[in-house]
């Protein structure tokens, strides 16, 4: 083990795909909006909560290692991952984040993005 996790942004989805909120978002909005955040954020959290002043790769805990759009269906520790969606790759660099790892104390990181809802 060495503290490297990778996590689903966003699945992109449709109207009729929606995710546990009820909400979705398209597979060209997503890799604008994966693109943008790389640009001009780049910020971990832990939840969406656990948002520090330093942030990116000053995060105490994280350091983002990638960022990206998944070009095609595939598997990632025995779970499906859906053409298009927003991954991210993130590397413990803390002792507390190595444990919190191993006994799974962390259910996520957070890029700390906002949406704006447009009705349909």
């Amino acid at each position: 083990f060495q503290g490297f996790c990778i996590g689903l942004v966003q699945a992109p989805g449709s109207p009729d795909e929606r995710d546990l909120h009820g909400n979705w978002i398209s597979k060209e909005d997503l890799e604008r909006a994966c693109d943008k955040w790389a640009f001009n954020h780049a910020v971990v959290g832990i939840g969406h909560t656990d948002f520090p002043e330093e942030q990116g790769t000053n995060h105490p805990h994280f350091v983002i290692l990638r960022n990206w759009i998944q070009m095609g269906d595939t598997t990632i520790g025995g779970r499906p991952v859906k053409d298009g969606s927003w991954l991210q790759a993130y590397q413990a660099n803390s002792e507390w984040a190595m444990n919190a790892l191993e006994k799974f104390e962390i259910n996520g990181l957070s890029p700390g993005g906002s949406a704006r809802f447009i009705t349909d």
